[in-house]
């Protein structure tokens, strides 16, 4: 086992397996090369210099960087140092503050729940509408092949001028319209309706 983990050890570890073979007998049992590699390295991972990190951390630009930053430090913390609520608090508490009401309000209670919502509610959002008004929220109108609304005319015997209407009967704006009114790259809708989150 010794040999194994020696041979996937790299920089300041191998190092310190180079010196600690070459002085201590070939015959060592797993339990002391253990022991004295904790001891080797006990303390270099700052635990409170890590939980500063996570408390401080803000989401500054897209979320995915966010929590690909906050889950570093958050692999790095040794082993129940923090309960499970705690990080997921302090990973709610540095998110943009329309998703962080967003996840407060689904009551997320992992740190895995709560980066998958972040994601997901930020990719189906505007990011100028964040947490007010759902993207791809116009009518689910009939469309053709090439994504056209199909209309219909209709005509009335006390207007003599045709309407344009869908299949609601109500007047609308074409799907061009209503993307040059509203932020580009609009989510998948049904990804966030089957995340609740419209």
């Amino acid at each position: 086992r010794i040999g194994f983990l020696a041979a996937n050890l790299i920089g300041p570890a191998l190092s310190w397996f180079i010196r600690f073979s070459t002085t201590n007998d070939i015959a060592l049992d797993y339990s002391a090369f253990v022991l004295g590699f904790k001891r080797a390295f006990a303390g270099k991972i700052d635990t409170l210099d890590l939980l500063n990190k996570l408390s401080s951390m803000k989401q500054k630009n897209n979320v995915d960087g966010y929590i690909a930053e906050f889950d570093k430090y958050r692999s790095l913390l040794p082993a129940a140092t923090l309960s499970t609520e705690a990080l997921t608090n302090l990973f709610i508490k540095g998110l943009e503050p329309t998703l962080a009401k967003e996840l407060r309000l689904h009551k997320v209670t992992t740190f895995y729940a709560a980066s998958e919502m972040a994601s997901t509610a930020a990719h189906c959002y505007a990011p100028s509408m964040l947490g007010s008004a759902p993207m791809d929220s116009m009518p689910d109108y009939p469309t053709d092949a090439d994504g056209d609304v199909i209309i219909s005319i209709h005509q009335t015997t006390r207007n003599s001028h045709p309407t344009r209407s869908g299949s609601h009967g109500s007047a609308y704006r074409t799907r061009s319209d209503y993307k040059g009114s509203h932020s580009s790259g609009s989510a998948n809708s049904e990804l966030c309706q089957v995340s609740g989150l419209i």
